[in-house]
């Protein structure tokens, strides 16, 4: 931890007890307010039990968060931080195994896994997990997003810079300048960025700039969520998935996207960052927020070059922007030996004030525009179709390509119809599955 954290604390410890000694050891809490509330965030670890120190938590990821930010976690709990690595893949199936065999982790991270994920995490009550997600430091939406039956399974941090960013629309902005095509920056700044002239730029770049195939990529999903349309949709109020492509939202944004298939400026795509505008071989890449970290999937572009946008009004005279939500978040694993430290590590790790963030979208511009989206993100629009998807298809077979993968790789713009159809079956099996979870859930914990 840095000397200055260390200081703050230790400064606190004897403001605490001053103010203790004073008062005639008069309870903590004053006028309804904790500690937490009435000093700062730090002084939530004062309070920590003692006998957490020494013990271990264990973070199930793909990822590895380890360096300065968990080694200061450490230094001012006593608590043993230690990852565990599983395959994104194989996640939940490799989770579930641990449970079965007691060798639960602590934390679990969810990155697009729901409905599975209710099957290896557990409801993160105040009574066994130490959590109180009414407590302003947690989003609150995100927590009302992921209650079931009248219980959290989710967190994430209300000052976050990382949740809820949806999808945008990242562009080269060294090749839109030397051809003379205007960027979404500037259509934004002229109030006249919507879907028709985002088409009119498709079309500049793929006669401009000499692409030998389309110069944009767009994430399907995004046309759709932005249209208020879902291949499979989550009504928060209901806890209950449905075919989303049964709406008449779903077919304008599909008839949409082959449209521009068809006129050969965009190709369209599933899941992840799709095109080469990043090297100059495309314009746009439409898809998730992802990409304007400075780790995104285009990590080795020319950040100079880099540019990004909200997405554009389906309609020139919309009240505003389209504004989607990313999923992410956190939940404590069903069998955790630790829970109560999961819960002080999630306390720590999930404050955005520990952690330097100037470095971590890809310039200034990106960030500033993200913050933008995350305020305004729409947990309502959030895309659960990968994640139901995978209940049919564990194994990740035909999740890439989803049940949409006709529709987009073969299927015509006259076409759309009869591909629909044929996918529907397929969409409401799984939406049937989903639902079944939820219901086992509720049951369960009811």
């Amino acid at each position: 931890m840095k000397a200055k954290r260390i200081l703050s604390l230790i400064m606190v410890f004897i403001l605490t007890l001053s103010l203790f000694l004073i008062t005639g050891c008069k309870d903590n809490k004053t006028n309804g307010k904790t500690n937490l509330e009435e000093y700062s965030e730090e002084d939530f670890f004062l309070d920590m039990p003692n006998e957490l120190r020494g013990t271990r938590v264990q973070y199930a990821t793909w990822g590895n968060p380890t360096g300065e930010l968990t080694r200061e976690f450490e230094k001012l709990t006593g608590i043993d931080f230690q990852v565990i690595n599983i395959p994104q893949g194989s996640y939940v199936i490799k989770l579930l195994s641990l449970i079965t065999a007691d060798e639960a982790p602590d934390i679990f991270m969810e990155n697009g896994d729901f409905p599975r994920t209710l099957k290896v995490v557990q409801p993160i009550l105040k009574e066994t997990t130490g959590i109180d997600v009414t407590d302003p430091f947690w989003d609150q939406d995100f927590v009302k997003e992921y209650t079931i039956g009248g219980k959290p399974y989710l967190i994430e941090s209300a000052n976050s810079k990382t949740n809820k960013i949806g999808d945008v629309v990242h562009y080269n902005k060294r090749v839109l300048e030397e051809n003379g095509i205007k960027t979404p920056k500037q259509l934004i700044e002229e109030d006249n960025w919507n879907l028709d002239s985002f088409t009119e730029i498709m079309k500049q770049a793929q006669q401009r700039c000499g692409f030998t195939s389309p110069g944009t990529a767009i994430n399907v999903h995004v046309i759709l969520s932005m249209m208020g349309a879902a291949e499979i949709g989550y009504n928060r109020e209901t806890e209950t998935f449905y075919n989303g492509l049964k709406s008449p939202e779903a077919l304008t944004a599909l008839q949409w996207a082959l449209k521009r298939k068809e006129e050969g400026v965009a190709t369209l795509f599933m899941e992840g960052g799709g095109g080469s505008f990043a090297y100059g071989n495309g314009a746009f890449s439409v898809c998730g927020g992802y990409g304007a970290r400075a780790s995104g999937w285009w990590s080795d572009m020319d950040f100079d070059d880099y540019g990004v946008a909200c997405l554009p009004k389906v309609n020139k005279d919309d009240a505003d922007y389209p504004y989607t939500s990313s999923a992410g978040g956190y939940g404590i694993m069903k069998g955790a030996k630790n829970p109560v430290g999961a819960g002080y590590f999630l306390r720590f790790y999930l404050n955005n004030d520990n952690r330097d963030l100037e470095l971590f979208f890809k310039n200034d511009e990106a960030r500033a525009v993200c913050e933008e989206i995350q305020r305004k993100s729409n947990l309502d629009n959030v895309d659960y179709n990968y994640g139901v998807r995978l209940i049919l298809y564990p194994d990740n077979s035909n999740v890439l390509g989803g049940f949409m993968g006709e529709i987009c790789s073969k299927a015509t713009y006259h076409q759309l119809t009869t591909a629909i159809s044929s996918a529907n079956n397929k969409i409401d099996a799984s939406v049937i599955k989903a639902n079944e979870i939820i219901a086992e859930v509720k049951a369960a914990n009811g």
